[in-house]
C-alpha cells in the first residue's frame, strides 16, 4: 500500500539553504539595477538596451529564476505521481515569488520593445515608465521571498546567523522602493535646501518638504517592521537604513556626507531598544520612541551636515518644522495597525531560545523523497 505524501513546512521551497541562494541572486539583480541607474544618470548618450549594466541586471534575474524553478522541479519529482500538480508543489510562501518572476519576465520583454521603439529614458521618466513599474512589482515579490517564510522573522534567533537572510532580504526590498523614489530622496538633494526661501518662490521648499517626508517614511518603515516582530539581530537597525541611503546617494546624487545621516539615528534606535528603560515602556512605547526619534534625528543630522558645508539656506522655521514633521511621519507609521500574527517581545524571546535547535534541524532536513545531493 502506498502512503500519500504531501509537502510540509519541513521542506519549504524557501528552505534555509535555498533562501540563501535566492538571496544571492536577488543581490545580483539589485547590483545590476543600481549600476543601470547610475548609467542612466551619468551617461546621457546611452541609447541602447544592450548595455553591460542591463547584462548584470538580467543575468541576476535569470539566475534567480533558474534556482526557483529547479527547486520546484525537484520538489515535484519527489511527490507521488498522482500528487504532482503545481498547486501542490508551490507552497504559499513561494506563490508570490513565482508571480514576481512572471511579472518581471513580462516587464523585461516589454522594456526591450519599449527601448527599441521609443528610445532610452535618462531621467525621472525611467522611474515612471510603465514597463519599469511592472518589473518593480515583480522584483518586489521576488526580493521579499524570505520575509514570507513560515513563522516569519520573529521565529528566528535574534542573531545574524538566524536572521541574516531575512534582514538582508528586507534591506534589498527597501532599497528597491528607495530606487524608484530617488526623485524625492531628501538626503541626496542638497540643492533643495541651498535656496533662500521667499514668499512666492516656494517650489524648492515644498519639494524639499516632500522629500523629507518620503525618505523618512521609507527609511523608518523597515525598523518598525523588524521591531513589531520581536527581537532583532544586533546592528540591524543601523545597517538597513544606512545601506539603503548609501546605495541611493552613490548611484544618483553627489552628497557623500549624507551617507552618515541614518547612522547616528540608527545607533540611537539600537540603544533604545536594548536598554532596560525600553523594557519598562508600556504597550507600543518602545515602537513610538523609535518611530519618532529615528526620522527626526536623521534629518537633524542631515541639516547639521548641510550647515557645516555651507549649503543650508532654509530659515529655522523650515528646517525646524521639517525635523518635527519627519518625527510625526514616523509616529503615523507606529500608530498603524500591526499584523496580529506578529510575535510580541515575550513570545519572540521564547522563540529565540528554541530557534537555534530548529534551525539546525531544518538545515539537516532533506526534501521529500530526495537523497542528500
Amino acid at each position: 500500500m502506498t502512503t500519500a505524501t504531501t509537502p510540509t513546512t519541513t521542506d519549504p521551497v524557501v528552505g534555509r539553504r535555498h533562501e540563501l541562494a535566492v538571496l544571492l541572486g536577488s543581490a545580483w539583480i539589485m547590483i545590476g539595477l543600481f549600476l543601470d541607474g547610475w548609467a542612466h544618470t551619468n551617461i546621457p548618450e546611452l541609447e541602447s538596451f544592450f548595455t553591460p549594466w542591463h547584462g548584470v541586471f538580467y543575468s541576476g534575474f535569470a539566475l534567480t529564476a533558474l534556482l526557483v524553478l529547479a527547486r520546484l522541479r525537484r520538489r515535484r519529482e519527489a511527490l507521488p505521481a498522482d500528487q504532482r500538480s503545481w498547486a501542490a508543489v508551490v507552497d504559499p510562501a513561494t506563490r508570490g515569488t513565482v508571480a514576481g518572476l512572471a511579472l518581471f519576465a513580462v516587464g523585461g520583454v516589454g522594456d526591450g520593445i519599449w527601448h527599441t521603439l521609443l528610445g532610452v529614458e535618462t531621467s525621472i521618466d525611467a522611474l515612471l515608465s510603465p514597463t519599469h513599474v511592472v518589473m518593480f512589482l515583480g522584483l518586489l515579490l521576488v526580493l521579499s521571498t524570505p520575509l514570507r517564510r513560515p513563522g516569519g522573522i520573529g521565529s528566528l534567533a535574534p542573531t545574524w546567523r538566524g536572521q541574516g537572510v531575512a534582514v538582508t532580504s528586507l534591506l534589498l526590498t527597501v532599497s528597491l522602493v528607495a530606487f524608484f523614489l530617488t526623485y524625492l530622496w531628501g538626503p541626496g538633494m542638497p540643492f533643495l535646501y541651498d535656496q533662500s526661501f521667499a514668499p512666492g518662490q516656494e517650489v524648492a521648499a515644498t519639494t524639499g518638504m516632500g522629500a523629507v517626508l518620503v525618505s523618512s517614511l521609507v527609511l523608518t518603515w523597515p525598523l518598525l517592521w523588524l521591531l513589531t516582530r520581536g527581537r532583532t539581530a544586533p546592528g540591524a537597525l543601523v545597517l538597513v537604513p544606512t545601506v539603503v541611503n548609501a546605495l541611493v546617494l552613490l548611484a544618483f546624487w553627489e552628497h557623500p556626507l549624507a551617507i552618515l545621516s541614518p547612522v547616528v539615528a540608527g545607533g540611537v534606535a539600537e540603544v533604545v531598544v536594548r536598554s532596560r528603560v525600553a523594557e519598562r515602556l508600556p504597550g507600543r512605547g518602545r515602537l513610538v520612541v523609535v518611530a519618532v526619534a529615528f526620522p527626526a534625528l536623521t534629518w537633524a543630522t542631515t541639516f547639521v551636515l548641510l550647515a557645516v558645508e555651507g549649503s543650508l539656506q532654509w530659515p529655522p522655521e523650515l528646517w525646524g518644522g521639517a525635523i518635527l514633521f519627519a518625527g510625526l511621519s514616523g509616529l503615523g507609521l507606529a500608530l498603524l495597525p500591526t499584523d496580529p500574527a506578529a510575535p510580541t517581545t515575550e513570545t519572540s524571546a521564547m522563540a529565540g531560545a528554541a530557534a537555534p535547535l530548529a534551525s539546525r534541524a531544518a538545515d539537516q532536513a532533506l526534501p521529500i523523497g530526495t537523497d542528500s545531493r
